[in-house]
Parts: C-alpha cells; sequence; structure tokens
C-alpha cells in the first residue's frame, strides 16, 4: 500500500510531513508532494490559483487533477503496489476528492481536512470505490465551511461510497497537529 499526501496552499510536502509526522507515525512507503506551482506574489507552494467562484474553483480542481494523476501512476508503478491512500489538506483535500470521484487510480481510503469539492464537480457522477473516506472539518475553519464538506458528504452517499464526518472544535484551516489528535467529534 502507497499512501500520497497533498498538502494545502502556502505548504510544502516538507511541512506536511513534519506535522503528520509530530501526531502519527508513517508508512515508509509514504510519499508527500509538493504543489506544482508556485504563487507569484509569494512563491508559496500551491495546486491552483485561489478563487471564491464554483465554476472557476472546480476548473482549478479538474486541472490540477490531470496535472497529477500520471505522476501517482509512476510513484503507485515504481512502488509496485496495487492500492493507494490518499490524504489532503484543503486544495490537496479537493483534489484527492476529485481523484476519488474519478475512480481512475486504485483509491482504498482517503482522509481529507478542511476540504470539499465544488458543486460544479459532485453533481457529476462518482466512479470512485474505496473502502473508506473519512472527511474533517472544523466549526472555527475561515475558509471551508462544515456545510461544504457535508454537501460533498452527501453526494457520496447518493453515490454509495462508505464515509464519515469528523468534526472539531475550534480548530483553524492551517494544517496543525490539531487536525489529527484525539478530541474529534463525529458531527453527522
Amino acid at each position: 500500500m502507497t499512501a500520497f499526501f497533498l498538502h494545502g496552499f502556502g505548504s510544502s510536502g516538507s511541512d506536511f510531513r513534519r506535522i503528520w509526522e509530530s501526531a502519527h507515525p508513517i508508512e515508509a512507503d509514504s510519499i508527500f508532494l509538493d504543489g506544482d506551482q508556485a504563487e507569484p506574489l509569494t512563491g508559496k507552494r500551491r495546486w491552483f490559483p485561489m478563487s471564491g467562484l464554483d465554476d472557476t474553483l472546480a476548473g482549478h480542481v479538474d486541472e490540477a487533477a490531470n496535472r497529477l494523476m500520471p505522476k501517482l501512476a509512476e510513484a503507485l508503478g515504481k512502488a509496485g503496489s496495487p492500492e493507494m491512500h490518499i490524504f489532503g489538506h484543503s486544495q490537496g483535500g479537493m483534489i484527492a476528492l476529485e481523484l476519488v470521484r474519478r475512480g481512475e487510480l486504485p483509491i482504498v481510503f482517503a482522509e481529507v481536512f478542511a476540504a470539499y469539492l465544488p458543486s460544479a464537480r459532485i453533481t457529476r457522477p462518482w466512479h470512485g470505490r474505496p473502502e473508506g473516506v473519512v472527511l474533517h472539518g472544523s466549526d472555527s475553519d475561515e475558509y471551508v465551511t462544515v456545510s461544504k464538506i457535508r454537501g460533498t458528504g452527501e453526494a457520496m452517499a447518493k453515490s454509495g461510497i462508505a464515509h464519515s464526518l469528523r468534526l472539531l472544535r475550534g480548530v483553524t484551516h492551517k494544517f496543525t497537529a490539531a487536525w489529527l489528535d484525539g478530541s474529534r467529534e463525529a458531527a453527522a
């Protein structure tokens, strides 16, 4: 099993790894990827430009997933692994959800933090059939509301995809070890 980790806007694979390792052990075959773009003003890593418009955001998620799919397939081939787990935060989580929706990679489990799929994406057919998906949200996330995450979960449920929703209290959007600690409460 190979695990892929996709960070959020302004982070990096190494930052995501450092935070993850501070809270949970990781497997030797874990791959922490870097966003393939630099934000023009700050140089921070990203997977796609930021946009609050649903259609624009959906297009960016689609383009980022298109760019990332061959890299993931190649890494799986090199690892000799027939299955994958995928973890993502924010932009990385949106891409992870899109990859699950497409069902073109052998994703058996996905865990996403502070992420949802824009409505232009969740209304498309869900071809992926992972064994499980965990959606994490927070009542204090200043960018991603719990209602957006629930909307993604409802679309998954309609498509027969097993998932759970976890709500954290008082955790901001930025990925920290608090997203991984044991203080989670079931939300729905």
